[in-house]
């Protein structure tokens, strides 16, 4: 029934029951049931076939003719089936869970869009959280936050070169960050048919799996085609070569897409190397989390030696991606673009933006999470590093950065002294702790920068993350971490303030230079889009902060003059949110001497030996510059 086409029995009796009583028991069941009443086919026939409607296509029957009972979804498909039968028993459940999930997805996707009741919508993402479904459109007004251009031009070059020779992409992103619509849009837009695989651990049910997902994928008219095909568990290599065969036969450009790959084994890499030395218009797509791409790229080089591969990372949203959501533009009243503050606390995430959007007119401070988006930032924590989502909540209540040593010194309760390093390992090889040196300078125009080598100090990639680590921790303990004494760097020394003034609005902005974005260890987004360049910092008042340094390069003696708004501040008592580097000591903008939030205020001086050098040093922090000019040139970012 779920398959939709007869099974050979000794594929039955092999995946249903192990041991050489396997083919007797097959018999026996099928008995029973033919006793039932239940029609299976001549009696003795190699292949047994069973047609009914399940609960989930009655359901989907009803949802597209717009009378979808939510009541119905209550649970996982399949739910309990997985406690029967052995491991390619179980595999074989999982794997048709997630094609009935995949079923549901796109109809639950609908409903949400179509359906402008509050209600509803509220019991549609209950069912839909139950299933592990995310509905990537929009509340209220059902437009969705806008594709990323640059991924959808890669993909695009992908496809084009894939019709001389196959292509992989390991596409690397956050749940919930777009990259399946992204995948959807192009490859309809480009008339690629596209086959979406669930992974699952068994060689054999994986190549079963593929087969079948890309005959569903095929027009009526090319299936008899494929089905020729004789799927079996227990020759995938078999499979494989016929699959590969007849995808050459067809002529038909297809992007295969494999999700969950922290599942892929080495034998299954071997055989996708081996399809993709077939000369067949093909793109494998590789879904990879953020947590889980080294250790992707590590098998892909150690299993296979695959030519054409590339890793195609999600970016982060710009803020033209709101466009038709929330302002983009200073309002009436000169306060900062709604745009930027979601992006800001979003960390350029889609899944987030989606979830502070509606928050937008209603909250003047930190937007509120979900319970549906802290579990989406804990995703692939115990897959990454398994067991230590205790070790890494307890690192997340102390102050930042924090050593090595400090990291061992809080956490010898709950882990051995000896693997405290390989656990640091592992969480900055799955990028949830990175190095963060204590200053960083971006050189502009063109966003370059470095770190040093060496043993800097450990800081969470993501403040939503780790706020959401330290969420899970008791209160009592929390605050008892937190109570560790934090040394910052004392009262700063030669720092003058900086003289502004306010500025004019009425001032033409750029649109010509390209845009482009970077994200820094420590927190600092960088986002130059529309004539404008934006620094975004999401965090919370640390001790010892990073330093930013921007430069530009220039003859010194020279006058310049910065043009910027101050959307949003915090920091401890030596931060400041923009200061200038002097020949010896720097000015800086700092309270009673800052400019009123929104503002558009200028600042001017004189270039330096070292060109015109902009520090930033802040926790929370939205800073927009509209202007650089340096002798009376306008420098692009």
């Amino acid at each position: 029934m779920l398959t939709e086409r007869p099974q050979h029995r000794d594929t039955l009796a092999a995946l249903l029951w192990s041991g050489p009583n396997s083919m007797n028991n097959l018999r026996v069941e099928l008995s029973k049931l033919r006793a039932a009443g239940l029609e299976l086919g001549p009696n003795g026939a190699p292949l047994v076939s069973f047609t009914a409607d399940s609960d989930v296509q009655q359901w989907l029957s009803s949802a597209q003719n717009g009378a979808a009972n939510l009541k119905a979804i209550q649970g996982l498909p399949l739910e309990g089936l997985e406690d029967v039968g052995g491991a390619a028993y179980q595999d074989w459940i999982q794997a048709r869970r997630q094609r009935l999930i995949q079923l549901l997805t796109p109809a639950m996707n609908r409903l949400y869009l179509a359906d402008t009741s509050e209600e509803f919508r509220r019991q549609l993402q209950d069912s839909a959280a139950r299933l592990g479904i995310l509905l990537v459109s929009l509340p209220q007004t059902g437009i969705g936050i806008q594709i990323v251009d640059e991924v959808s031009s890669a993909l695009q070059e992908a496809l084009k070169a894939a019709t001389r020779e196959p292509r992989l992409l390991v596409y690397s992103g956050r749940p919930g960050s777009g990259r399946g619509a992204t995948l959807r849009a192009v490859s309809a837009a480009e008339g690629w048919l596209l086959a979406e695989v669930d992974v699952v651990k068994h060689p054999g049910l994986l190549v079963a799996a593929m087969i079948m997902r890309i005959i569903e994928s095929l027009p009526p008219e090319d299936r008899p085609l494929l089905e020729q095909v004789l799927i079996s568990a227990e020759t995938p290599e078999a499979n494989m070569i016929r699959l590969a065969s007849l995808l050459r036969s067809l002529h038909r450009p297809l992007m295969l897409v494999l999700h969950g790959t922290r599942m892929l084994q080495a034998e299954s890499v071997q055989h996708l190397e081996f399809l993709m030395n077939w000369p067949v218009p093909l793109v494998m797509v590789l879904m990879s989390s953020v947590a889980d791409t080294a250790p992707l790229l590590r098998m892909l080089d150690e299993q296979a030696r695959t030519r054409n591969r590339r890793l195609l990372s999600q970016p982060r949203l710009f803020p033209s991606a709101l466009d038709g959501r929330v302002n983009s533009d200073p309002d009436s009243n000169g306060r900062v673009p709604a745009a930027l503050k979601v992006l800001q606390q979003a960390e350029g995430w889609l899944a987030a933006a989606q979830v502070f959007l509606p928050q937008v007119s209603t909250s003047e401070f930190r937007f509120s999470t979900t319970e549906r988006l802290r579990r989406l930032l804990l995703l692939d924590v115990d897959s990454a590093v398994p067991g230590f989502l205790e070790t890494l909540s307890r690192l997340a209540a102390l102050w930042t950065p924090f050593t090595e040593a400090q990291a061992a010194l809080h956490l010898q309760d709950v882990v051995p002294a000896a693997q405290v390093e390989a656990v640091l390992a592992r969480a900055m090889d799955a990028n949830i702790l990175v190095r963060a040196p204590a200053h960083i300078t971006v050189r502009l125009p063109g966003l370059k920068w470095r770190v040093p080598d060496g043993d800097d100090p450990l800081v969470f990639a993501s403040e939503l993350q780790r706020a959401a680590f330290a969420g899970t921790l008791d209160a009592n303990l929390r605050a008892r971490l937190r109570r560790v004494a934090a040394v910052d760097d004392g009262a700063p020394t030669g720092w003058l303030p900086l003289l502004w003034q306010p500025a004019s609005r009425n001032m033409e902005r750029r649109s010509s230079q390209p845009r482009a974005s970077t994200w820094l260890p420590g927190g600092y987004h960088l986002i130059v889009e529309q004539g404008q360049f934006h620094v975004l910092r999401l965090s919370v008042p640390q001790p010892n902060t990073q330093e930013l340094t921007l430069r530009w390069d220039a003859p010194a003696g020279l006058p310049w003059t910065v043009t910027a708004q101050l959307g949003a501040f915090s920091g401890n008592r030596v931060d400041y949110p923009l200061g200038v580097c002097l020949s010896a000591g720097r000015e800086v903008l700092a309270p009673p001497h800052m400019p009123p939030l929104n503002q558009l205020f200028s600042i001017s001086g004189l270039t330096t030996k070292a060109g015109l050098e902009l520090t930033i040093r802040a926790s929370d922090l939205i800073l927009t510059i509209n202007q650089v000019s340096i002798g009376g040139q306008e420098m692009e970012f």
